[in-house]
């Protein structure tokens, strides 16, 4: 009997000019998906809208597709037009924010559930953990990076589910409650700006801002997971933000403040835990401590 093909490599045989399979193997893609059947929708959505977006001569290669803190992450590469990594930003962002409200085992709407300190986004059917609260303010609204004359941004943006678009057509004059952020070269500053909730900034001189992450760049990922992790963790009505972010004696240093439950208290002090495990293994290399500047 011939096996039948899944989901995942029919996807990657249909699209085999972005997903780039070896021949007769698409279960050999780099890019092989990591989520599960609820995202196929959307995937399929995602690589008609990327191939729509590429001009004659243009390609791309999907590196990867995974999951991350309960959203979708699409990595690639190619050689395009600006306009075209414009559009293909745009197609990625949209996808993103689907995932964000989609079920990952159905594919119906979605919320975040925390599980064990990890997010997924399930239906009330497929739910397992905790529901994480929503934010106050509007619902759906998404941070996503857009390219305009002269440097890109990042603007808060609401996602229509049932249209499967963001509710602006033109983000570059959004109006929004959030504050628009500048991309900078700076990771740390990006950091904080993506994270407003968790950052008292200075506007003018944000590297004099309580909470400034005074760390090398291996911390980054790490620094990211954590400030994801607290505010999955925190109430509609807690408040959070960093005082200090360094290291003593190569050891992770965080301080902060705010008005938490005792049982938010245990998640913030349990996901920075986690945090320092990560910063002291991966800054070991060869037996040797590894410099964190």
């Amino acid at each position: 009997m011939a096996q039948v093909p899944n989901w995942r490599t029919k996807l990657i045989e249909n699209y085999p000019n972005l997903l780039h399979p070896p021949e007769g193997q698409p279960e050999a893609a780099a890019s092989y998906i990591s989520c599960e059947e609820g995202w196929h929708d959307l995937l399929a959505r995602l690589c008609v809208r990327m191939q729509a977006a590429l001009q004659r001569g243009e390609t791309i290669r999907i590196l990867q597709i995974k999951k991350k803190s309960a959203t979708l992450r699409v990595y690639w590469r190619g050689d395009v037009t600006p306009l075209t990594i414009a559009r293909i930003h745009e197609a990625t962002a949209v996808a993103e924010a689907r995932s964000a409200c989609t079920c990952e085992v159905c594919g119906t709407e979605g919320e975040p559930y925390n599980l064990g300190g990890a997010c997924i986004t399930r239906c009330a059917t497929h739910a397992r953990g905790e529901l994480v609260p929503a934010p106050p303010g509007p619902e759906n609204v998404h941070l996503v990076r857009v390219a305009t004359p002269g440097r890109d941004r990042v603007v808060a943006r609401r996602y229509d589910r049932e249209a499967d678009r963001f509710a602006d057509e033109d983000p570059t004059g959004l109006e929004s409650k959030r504050r628009e952020t500048i991309v900078t070269e700076n990771w740390r500053v990006d950091l904080m700006l993506t994270h407003p909730r968790l950052f008292e900034i200075v506007q003018d001189d944000p590297k004099s801002s309580f909470g400034y992450p005074n760390c090398a760049e291996e911390w980054r990922d790490a620094l990211e997971e954590l400030c994801i992790s607290i505010e999955t963790a925190l109430g509609q009505n807690e408040t959070f933000k960093y005082f200090k972010i360094t290291q003593r004696l190569g050891v992770p240093w965080i301080e902060w403040d705010g008005e938490v439950s005792g049982d938010t208290v245990a998640k913030i002090d349990e996901a920075s835990r986690l945090f320092g495990a990560f910063v002291l293994r991966s800054s070991r290399l060869d037996g040797r401590e590894k410099p964190l500047r």
